[in-house]
């Protein structure tokens, strides 16, 4: 039992196990590594995991356990990678998620029955790399302040990377990770450090897309399809140099395709289909390079789609220049005759003068108001 005591990693992944998780981890403050990951697992988490002070990796994903997060899980405040996809737990997002993973790197929550809106405390995990909360029913809007997680922000480099997955001189371990990029599930190890991501896919948020995302430079992936997002893509999202992947599919987006995303060179995955999106597609190498299917299901045109169509835009245009023309023309009809009552006043004025000596006087100022007044009228 005291060899057990100094266990770093229990590594029981992809295998038959079933029945419920053990309440006893009381017994293994000093593990680092749990994989579990691939299993028949069922029930809870038990609370006993919160005794695990040293722990930084934490797998538990696809397999069929359920219930809340307990809230002994908040005392691994060392652990930098999270992953419980595949399974059926409920409830809200903890809040107590953001206040006490400072470390986090990796969390993924992807493919369970969490509700609720997004806990603005997840901001807080400026750390953060890879973030998957996809195929749950959360609701509400995307947090603005997602622009603080620095770990996406900044463009990564040799120099900036962040070493929490490199291996353990002591356990021998490699970290991975799986993630779904591109449309497909990728696994992830010794790479892994290199990875920006985030995935919201198949929720109910909607709202408009904060802008306050496109200032994540360092993101490789973005993926917000599947959910109720309404207004128009946001006009500096080319500023998202290091895009791969972006997916704003089955939404509700309207307007143009902003013409920065000509701006992404790096982009070899792209989804904007099933949309209400409209006007030309902008033109790049990138874009114009994209299958069809891309942009499907919106009132696009332009390569790779079928071209614009021109005759439209040339009827429009001979009607509007049509319109201006006749404007002018009655503009000028106009004028010309203004003038010609305008001579018809001033002979007015002088047979009056001539005929009416006595009363004149009275007559010309009478006339002048009306000539005054008329032409005031008239310009």
């Amino acid at each position: 039992m005291r060899k057990q005591n100094w266990l770093i990693v229990l590594n029981l992944a992809n295998n038959y196990l079933s029945g419920r998780i053990p309440n006893c981890w009381q017994h293994w403050q000093y593990l680092q590594v749990l994989q579990l990951e691939n299993n028949q697992l069922m029930g809870t988490i038990p609370p006993s995991i919160g005794h695990l002070a040293s722990l930084k990796s934490l797998h538990l994903q696809h397999n069929n356990l359920s219930g809340k997060l307990p809230q002994s899980l908040q005392h691994c405040v060392n652990l930098v990678l999270i992953d419980l996809g595949g399974n059926e737990f409920i409830g809200s997002i903890p809040t107590w998620m953001g206040n006490s993973f400072s470390k986090l790197v990796v969390l993924n929550l992807r493919s369970n029955k969490f509700q609720g809106g997004i806990p603005y405390e997840l901001c807080r995990l400026s750390s953060l790399q890879i973030l998957d909360l996809a195929h749950n029913n959360l609701s509400t809007v995307v947090p603005k302040c997602f622009n603080n997680f620095t770990a996406m922000v900044e463009k990564q480099n040799s120099s900036n990377l962040f070493s929490y997955f490199a291996m353990s001189p002591t356990s021998g371990a490699q970290e991975n990770a799986f993630l779904v990029t591109k449309g497909r599930e990728v696994e992830y190890s010794t790479i892994l450090k290199f990875v920006t991501s985030m995935d919201l896919s198949e929720n109910n948020l909607s709202g408009q897309i904060p802008k306050e995302l496109t200032r994540l430079v360092g993101l490789h992936s973005l993926n917000l399809s599947g959910n109720h997002f309404t207004g128009e893509i946001p006009k500096n999202i080319g500023d998202m140099e290091q895009l791969e992947s972006l997916d704003f599919s089955l939404n509700q987006l309207c307007g143009e395709i902003p013409l920065s995303m000509s701006s992404l060179t790096f982009l070899s995955h792209l989804n904007l289909s099933y949309n209400n999106l409209i006007e030309q597609i902008p033109l790049s190498t990138q874009l114009q390079s994209l299958e069809n299917s891309s942009f499907v299901s919106n009132k696009l045109c332009g390569p790779p789609l079928p071209s614009c169509d021109t005759n439209k835009a040339r009827q429009y245009l001979k009607l509007n220049m049509e319109a201006m023309k006749k404007e002018r023309d009655f503009q000028k009809c106009g004028s010309m005759r203004y003038r010609h009552l305008d001579l018809l006043l001033v002979f007015g004025l002088w047979w009056v003068l001539y005929y009416s000596r006595c009363a004149g006087e009275l007559l010309i100022f009478g006339f002048l108001m009306i000539f005054g007044t008329t032409s005031v009228i008239l310009f």
